[in-house]
């Protein structure tokens, strides 16, 4: 096992010629669990994640269902620096699966909530995200 260090929105902040080699492509499955709330972009993310696929392959996305208390707990945890946002409506996940060119979507939410810390937002619904690199 071994790992490096990237930044797929970009590049510059982490060179790393390694992760454009062809062992860093073509991925059956490549999946992002728990960090799509830490990321500024994540229209930019799933498409950078998505063209990391083979044709026929699968992203999946597990993370935070976005709460109507969201929006407080939200702009108190941006002070941290560590969370960009405390959750995803189901649209938008949908939207930026498309706009990678994603398709069979399918969102699933898990059976129970989740219970994190209170000032992150305490009980939290989870969410599964599919879709997959059309193979043509």
């Amino acid at each position: 096992m071994r790992a490096i260090q990237a930044d797929l929105i970009d590049p510059e902040l982490t060179p790393s010629p390694e992760i454009d080699t062809p062992g860093f492509f073509d991925f059956d499955v490549v999946v992002m669990c728990m960090a799509l709330h830490h990321i500024e972009d994540p229209d930019n993310m799933v498409l950078q994640l998505s063209k990391r696929l083979r044709p026929g392959g699968i992203l999946l996305i597990i993370d935070w269902v976005a709460s109507s208390a969201g929006s407080s707990a939200q702009t108190e945890n941006r002070t941290l620096g560590a969370i960009s946002r405390m959750g995803f409506q189901e649209s938008e996940v949908k939207s930026a699966y498309d706009t990678a060119g994603l398709e069979d979507w399918a969102w699933k939410l898990t059976s129970a909530p989740s219970q994190v810390p209170r000032e992150i937002g305490g009980e939290q619904q989870l969410f599964l995200a599919r879709g997959k690199k059309p193979c043509s």
